[in-house]
């Protein structure tokens, strides 16, 4: 039996990997398909790999931070925009091959920021 919702299978291509970054709404207006992106994995974390923005996504992700809002009621609970990023990496790009990886991404952008 299924319930509605529930996962079947995950399906995953592996020979085209990519990385799903969430980036601050302030910046994700300043990034484009085709900048350059340089990947970290924790599993290797001396070793960084070049990708490029593939997709910059039209909708944000919400994160509440369970602490405390300072200078506020007790109830208020901030709230902060994340902008899914794809980034995709060149064919036989040596990219480690495990679902659910942690990344650290730069994407470099105007001003000289990252």
């Amino acid at each position: 039996l299924v319930q509605s919702g529930q996962e079947l299978a995950l399906l995953a291509e592996l020979d085209r990997p990519y990385v799903i970054a969430y980036v601050g709404e302030a910046d994700a207006g300043k990034l484009a398909p085709g900048q350059q992106a340089d990947v970290t994995f924790a599993s290797d974390p001396g070793k960084t790999v070049q990708g490029s923005v593939a997709r910059v996504y039209p909708a944000v992700a919400e994160i509440t931070w369970p602490l405390p809002a300072i200078a506020t009621s007790s109830s208020f609970a901030k709230q902060s925009q994340w902008v899914p990023v794809r980034i995709e990496f060149p064919q036989g790009a040596a990219v480690p091959r495990y679902l659910g990886m942690s990344a650290t991404v730069r994407i470099a952008i105007g001003g000289g920021g990252s």
